[in-house]
């Protein structure tokens, strides 16, 4: 396999459920359900600026990046 991320690659197992920032998901294997919520509550969502997190249920594993392209620009664009 061969992937494209920002940051480091980190396996992990899914087991039943896991949540994950969809900022950090980079592949699953496909028999692994996947659905798009809210972090939170909509005000707690808006408010604590993480917003969209995604909800992976099944057995199988998943690739996860280790930084976000997004918070990475945020953070270095306070610089310029």
């Amino acid at each position: 396999m061969l992937f494209g991320a920002f940051g480091g690659i980190m396996e992990r197992q899914v087991k039943g459920e896991m949540i994950v920032d969809t900022g950090h998901l980079v592949a699953y294997d496909p028999q692994l359900n996947l659905k798009i919520q809210m972090s939170g509550g909509f005000i707690s969502s808006i408010t604590s600026g993480e917003g969209l997190v995604t909800r992976v249920e099944g057995d199988g594993r998943v690739w996860l990046q280790t930084r976000n392209l997004q918070g990475f620009a945020s953070w270095i664009n306070r610089f310029f």
